[in-house]
């Protein structure tokens, strides 16, 4: 429950430097973020897993229904939104944990003020969908008190509301934008990434995602050239896409270490994500999402499926220019 109160005739002792009472409560408010995010994965992973369980032991017409395209898709996607959110919120707390330790330089510490919103305001409004795609997997039962996942739906509506709503959020990312200067530093280190991509076999995923960092930094220049409505108008459709694009990159560099070992789950992973989130089909196009490989990438989260990083090469469509 939140509330408040006033006190009346108490007695009141310091308990830190009367001039940083400000910046003591951001670094508070940084942290419930950050546990905000982390808290949004949970429900999240708890959704996937509710719903995975279910498809699995649900028969209609002769067979478990996981083994139909819809249901497929939707535990596949799942799965991509899941793994690559957490890898955008540890990055984060990666941050996090430099300018804890002190050891944090300032483009750093610039980082971890951009990374903390966006994370926040990402991972809470996934947290609310993936909560109720589980409860429409169940179906009726899903919407029943008895089980798990209207509980999930309730306590994930809250995520995007405290510690600052959405818009709030967005705010934040444009002020660390332009008074910080976040934007060149996130753009950086975007690219420092990619160069530590050397692997050959991903080569057409490293080209694609730079040519997408080229794009992104137009489009901030683009931004931080509008008057403050459109600024602000404008301001949350490029955060989603900075976020997307850094997922991405995360992914390849995760793919890459895979590669090293011959696997190549974490490129499904990548092919998908770029699929859905950078770059739509047209309605009636064939996706890569059809191929019998994505659907194990459902089957392997908790159970450990080995997806060869050959298999994969066959399977993926590279991305286009």
């Amino acid at each position: 429950a939140s509330g408040e109160f006033t006190l009346e005739g108490a007695i009141a002792y310091p308990v830190g430097d009367l001039s940083r009472g400000f910046r003591y409560m951001t670094e508070m408010l940084n942290l419930s973020r950050t546990y905000n995010a982390v808290a949004a994965l949970a429900i999240m992973r708890r959704s996937y897993v509710e719903s995975l369980a279910h498809a699995t032991n649900r028969a209609a017409f002769g067979k478990t229904i996981d083994h139909y395209p819809m249901v497929r898709q939707m535990l596949t996607s799942m799965v991509v939104e899941l793994e690559a959110a957490t890898a955008f919120v540890w990055e984060a707390i990666r941050y996090l944990d430099k300018v804890d330790q002190g050891t944090a330089s300032e483009d750093e510490q610039a980082m971890r003020r951009l990374l903390t919103p966006m994370i926040k305001y990402h991972t809470g409004k996934q947290a609310i969908r993936f909560a109720s795609e589980a409860c429409e997997m169940l179906g009726g039962n899903g919407y029943i008190e008895t089980f798990v996942t209207p509980r999930l739906l309730r306590d994930a509506q809250v995520l995007p509301i405290w510690e600052g709503t959405t818009n709030i959020l967005v705010l934040d990312v444009v002020r660390c934008l332009g008074r910080e200067g976040a934007g060149p530093i996130l753009l950086a280190e975007l690219r420092r990434r990619l160069s530590e991509v050397r692997a050959e076999a991903l080569a057409p995923w490293r080209t694609y995602l730079a040519r997408e960092v080229d794009r992104l930094e137009k489009a901030l220049g683009d931004l931080s050239a509008q008057d403050e409505v459109r600024l602000q108008l404008h301001a949350k459709t490029w955060s989603d896409r900075a976020i997307r694009l850094y997922e991405a990159i995360l992914l390849l560099g995760q793919a890459e270490r895979e590669a090293a070992r011959g696997k190549g789950r974490k490129l499904a992973l990548l092919a998908w994500h770029i699929e859905r989130f950078l770059e739509p089909k047209a309605f009636g196009e064939p996706g890569w999402c059809e191929d019998a490989t994505a659907h194990a990438l459902f089957e392997g989260m908790g159970h450990g499926a080995d997806l060869p990083l050959e298999s994969v090469l066959r399977s993926v469509r590279e991305p286009s220019s």
